[in-house]
């Protein structure tokens, strides 16, 4: 039965960087802009729907060039709540999960991802996250009887807010390296992690 979910992924790409004082995601990193790197390293077949929903033309363009759908987040509001539910809003109507990333987090790998996946597949009523040491980080896959409430945050609220209400379902599958978990809010923190690349 598991092996026939089908699952969608959601890439949130609509913050303004205040932090990075620039965009990040077209930062570079390693010889080529951060999204492109995230996106490159993203397992896409794994996946029946992958969204990215941006307010940027050139992360659209670079997302809908690697064979993403793009959706347009053309408000004044750049929360991580209007961004989720405009994600939600693109989903095919007959998936069962669906995981939800971030754009800064460029050594996320593949086998991460994977690891994910497969803990769904066997616990397909889960929410499973990537995690260090029992520390829940991102990318978060969130099951179908959650969208509802996925949809309905406020401004300020994260799907974090959705774990919290329901930690009985969550399940963390672990990374050896927490370096996987690691956001990008300053520059100071891809100086860093360059090197490690």
């Amino acid at each position: 039965m598991g092996g026939s979910l089908k699952l969608g992924c959601i890439f949130l790409a609509s913050g303004q960087s205040k932090r990075f004082q620039g965009n990040k995601l077209l930062s570079e990193f390693n010889g080529r802009p951060m999204i492109e790197t995230v996106l490159g390293n993203f397992p896409c077949e794994l996946f029946n729907q992958t969204i990215v929903v941006t307010r940027y033309a050139e992360v659209a363009v670079t997302a809908a060039q690697r064979g993403f759908t793009v959706v347009e987040n053309d408000g004044a509001d750049d929360s991580v709540a209007r961004t989720i539910r405009l994600g939600l809003d693109a989903l095919a109507p007959d998936l069962d999960g669906c995981l939800f990333s971030v754009c800064d987090q460029p050594l996320l790998t593949a086998r991460s991802i994977q690891a994910i996946v497969d803990e769904f597949r066997a616990h397909p009523g889960a929410i499973v996250a990537l995690g260090y040491h029992g520390k829940r980080g991102n990318p978060v896959l969130f099951p179908r009887a959650l969208f509802g409430e996925l949809g309905a945050l406020a401004p300020g609220q994260s799907g974090g807010a959705v774990v919290a209400a329901h930690m009985p379902l969550l399940r963390i599958v672990e990374t050896k390296n927490r370096l996987e978990l690691v956001d990008i809010d300053y520059r100071a923190d891809a100086d860093a992690l360059r090197p490690l690349f």
